[in-house]
């Protein structure tokens, strides 16, 4: 076999990828269109170490993904933040191709608020859903994650090592309930009801968190995760629109 020197490192090395960095011996070839879109699809389906591998993992056993990257294992699944971007694009674009903004996201009524805050509440749930649905998940994850690290401070995970099972965790939601969304509009001839995305998502949640928490006592682990999850609900549909409002005029 021909001995390379890679480009990345300067190791000699034989085979597919260099032992030293993990830089593909395709990297020592001329940059070309076709490598390029084969590295992508290659990062996307490849079922050895690439996004189809990681989410199929992230739905069996989410917690030991989430753990094998904070403690150092971390070659082989997809980054949390690759994985976290490649997923947030994916539910980008299947909003954009799929679901129009006339169709219209979910109004909430809000008792002890005026007629016209709540009219204001609902204008910005709209435009930030179909609009900007990526700054949306990073702040959603970011605020996830503040919630975790107030909840769950007594337990040896830092605020960086929560924040990686909120990227991992996130991210399949966003993926999974694509997927559920291509089989169900099919057969129903209508997309899924915002209950039932806030039921995957919450029994998804609680079952990735139940084995990741697993040191905290089964009676507070319940607890804690229903508060996470009402505590980001509130503020994605409550408290987030009341401060665009309060930033800006709506013309």
């Amino acid at each position: 076999m021909k001995i390379l020197i890679c480009k990345n490192c300067d190791f000699e090395f034989e085979g597919k990828f260099c032992p030293n960095c993990s830089q593909s011996q395709l990297a020592n070839h001329r940059l070309n269109f076709k490598g390029v879109v084969s590295e992508f699809f290659d990062t996307i389906f490849n079922f050895e170490k690439g996004l189809g591998y990681t989410f199929w993992n992230l739905i069996k056993q989410p917690h030991f993904v989430a753990q094998s990257f904070i403690e150092g294992k971390r070659k082989r699944f997809t980054s949390p933040v690759k994985y976290f971007v490649i997923s947030t694009i994916i539910q980008a674009l299947f909003a954009y191709f799929t679901i129009s903004s006339s169709i219209g996201f979910p109004s909430i009524e809000f008792s002890f608020l005026s007629a016209e805050t709540n009219q204001n509440i609902n204008y910005w749930n709209q435009l930030i859903t179909f609009d900007y649905p990526i700054l949306l998940g990073v702040i959603n994850t970011l605020v996830w994650t503040v919630l975790l690290y107030i909840l769950f401070k007594k337990t040896s995970y830092n605020f960086t090592e929560l924040l990686v099972s909120s990227l991992y965790f996130y991210g399949t939601i966003f993926i999974l309930i694509n997927l559920i969304t291509i089989a169900y509009k099919p057969l129903t001839k209508s997309f899924l009801p915002i209950e039932l995305v806030s039921f995957i998502g919450f029994a998804y949640i609680t079952f990735a968190y139940f084995g990741f928490f697993r040191s905290v006592h089964l009676f507070w682990r319940v607890i804690k995760i229903i508060i996470v999850f009402f505590g980001l609900f509130i503020f994605r549909m409550l408290i987030f629109p009341l401060i665009l409002d309060g930033l800006f005029t709506i013309n």
